[in-house]
């Protein structure tokens, strides 16, 4: 067949359904197939030259990551997926132009893979910590990659019998179960999420929107024996700052709180503006903000009750998606606290920020804190 180098109008329309289908898959709540997906991996194993495995199904990761726990000291994990992608990945240089490759490796694996795999995988290995260790295959949220894949052979990609064979497979197991686990002799296999809230990120990636976890106000991933996930805007945060309504979370605690990430999250909860009308504060000092936003940074001393005080910085910065977005930054009070490489004024706003930054005097970028 000949080189494929760009895609007709058709073609287009029928990435942008491809796309919504497999963001679909990825986002499934149904019960898994079980019966499905142990034929599936069985058939994946008789692909490897093994026995059949003995299957253990469990509710949620949560409970995975005990099964793994016993099971790594014990058995040998079984490598299932990399020879095929390398496969795949050789046949796509025969049939599809570097440029469009370039382009569908944005549109499905790029934009599925941050929309499915990153934000889902980021509150997981969140919430376990290293339990779960490098020990996941994706199962439905595996959709990127095998999207991507997939599409190329919808539009004339040919690619080794054996390969297509195991390819569909894997597109099988995916529709078929949330994540799965293999070693040698057992699989886990765990149940689909029950519940999962999204939200649209101002960001398209390839000209696909994508996604990330949110809920104001419950579990964004609830699995079938309860066990759940809490997020804001992408970012895990602990549950009290989910289930809390935004007028009764103190804003003396959030700015304790110790993740950046987390803080900036529920100060959006929450708004800067009732932030301030809840603590006595004074400005320091502002400066104009140079990142694309029509707004000032401020230098702010907030008084948290018990004779405590601290300062804060309150930045704003401009996304790529174009998205502003605002968080406080915890700043030393005194030189002593600063050290070495404290400002040369402490109560310069702009000084401070560029030490907050680690930024040279003369450097201006963009960065989510």
């Amino acid at each position: 067949m000949s080189r494929i180098d760009t895609l007709t109008l058709d073609q287009q329309a029928f990435l942008r359904r491809w796309h919504s289908d497999w963001l679909q898959v990825g986002f499934e709540t149904k019960p898994a197939d079980r019966t499905k997906a142990e034929s599936v991996i069985s058939t994946m194993y008789d692909l490897l030259g093994k026995p059949h495995p003995r299957f253990i199904w469990v509710d949620s990761p949560a409970t995975a990551s005990l099964a793994i726990y016993v099971l790594k000291y014990s058995n040998q994990r079984a490598s299932l997926g990399d020879s095929l992608r390398a496969s795949l990945g050789a046949s796509l240089g025969a049939s599809l132009g570097a440029s469009l490759r370039a382009s569908l490796g944005d549109s499905l694996g790029a934009s599925l893979g941050d929309s499915l795999g990153a934000s889902l995988r980021a509150s997981l290995w969140a919430s376990l910590g290293d339990s779960l260790g490098d020990s996941l295959y994706w199962g439905q949220h595996e959709s990127a990659w095998i999207a991507y894949y997939l599409f190329c052979a919808e539009i004339g990609t040919q690619f080794e019998k054996q390969s297509q064979q195991t390819l569909t497979l894997w597109s099988d197991l995916a529709k078929s179960t949330g994540w799965w686990i293999p070693y040698t002799h057992i699989v886990v296999c765990c149940e689909r999420q029950r519940e999962i809230h999204i939200e649209p990120t101002r960001q398209l990636i390839g000209g696909m929107p994508t996604y990330r976890l949110h809920a104001e106000n419950g579990p964004t991933l609830k699995f079938a024996d309860g066990w759940a996930v809490y997020a804001l805007h992408g970012v895990r945060v602990p549950k009290q700052y989910v289930l809390s309504p935004a007028d009764s979370l103190d804003p003396a605690e959030i700015l304790k709180e110790p993740n950046a990430q987390v803080r900036m999250a529920v100060i959006s909860k929450i708004g800067f503006a009732r932030m301030l009308g809840k603590l006595p504060h004074k400005v320091i000092s502002s400066s104009r903000n140079t990142r694309g936003v029509n707004r000032d940074d401020a230098l702010i001393e907030f008084a948290l009750g018990n004779n405590l005080i601290t300062r804060g910085l309150h930045v704003w910065w401009k996304e790529k998606s174009g998205e502003e977005k605002e968080t406080v930054i915890p700043v030393w009070r005194t030189k002593e606290q600063f050290g070495a490489d404290c400002p040369d004024n402490i109560d310069d706003c702009e000084q401070v920020r560029r030490w907050a930054m680690r930024l040279p005097g003369n450097v201006e970028i963009v960065t989510e804190i």
